[in-house]
């Protein structure tokens, strides 16, 4: 499927178009249940430093900086953090910028590097994983879309989502499969996984009703339905040798 070009969705997802998807409460409400699932994996895992390739959109940044006070956002361009910038200017974390697909090796050797809604519109994604790999001492954690959910009727649920948020780009979808044995390759294994929603969260924005939503989530959730079918997920990996 068609990918946006890397540097631009590194740039639109720090823009004030992006942040449009995640405000009012249902928006609210589906940035809290992905950070959750990522505080669950930082609250088992300790580091000292961390770096955020691509999170100018400044949504996993804040969480981070509940374990640790080394946090460095790794952005295309300056222009590329937007959401972000207030935190610079508190110096609460740091910026670097760099080609996304080829870091320097001044960004190498942190203890977790995230990558959070990017990798779904990088056409070189295995390039994008090598990357975040070289760069980690031993945690990785990203999200990405699977395929087994209603991500495979992939043509519908675009058009529909499209038509819903208006602003939805294109983005490719992946078998779990495809991303552990991607990691495999540079020694990584996987050791935490967590999907979030079950139902398409252009459905959850469409409702505006987190209540309703949290509803549906959590009977899904014990009917067995979100590990089985539920998108996005949340990944964390770590090197094989720990």
């Amino acid at each position: 499927m068609p990918a946006n070009n890397f540097l631009d969705c590194d740039l639109h997802s720090s823009s004030p178009e992006y942040a449009k998807r995640f405000s009012g409460v249902a928006g609210t409400w589906l940035l809290k249940i992905q950070n959750q699932l990522i505080d669950q994996f930082l609250s088992k895992h300790s580091f000292q430093n961390g770096i955020d390739v691509g999170g100018g959109h400044a949504q996993v940044i804040p969480v981070l900086l509940k374990y640790s006070s080394q946090i460095t956002l790794l952005a295309s361009s300056r222009e590329a953090c937007g959401a972000a910038e207030q935190l610079i200017q508190e110096s609460k974390i740091k910026v670097a910028t760099s080609n996304l697909l080829d870091f320097s090796s001044e960004y190498n050797n942190y203890d977790l590097v995230s990558c959070f809604r990017i990798i779904s519109h990088c056409d070189d994604w295995k390039k994008l994983i090598s990357e975040l790999c070289q760069a980690s001492s031993d945690l990785v954690l990203i999200d990405y879309p699977t395929l087994r959910s209603s991500n495979i009727l992939y043509f519908i649920s675009f058009f529909l989502k499209r038509r819903i948020e208006g602003n939805t780009r294109e983005f490719i979808s992946f078998w779990d499969s495809e991303i552990k044995q991607e990691f495999r390759k540079h020694g990584f294994q996987r050791i935490y996984r967590e999907a979030q929603f079950v139902m398409p969260m252009g459905l959850h924005r469409a409702m505006k009703n987190p209540k309703i939503s949290g509803l549906i989530e959590k009977t899904c959730s014990l009917l067995g339905l979100r590990n089985l079918f539920g998108s996005p997920i949340v990944a964390g990996f770590s090197r094989k040798s720990n």
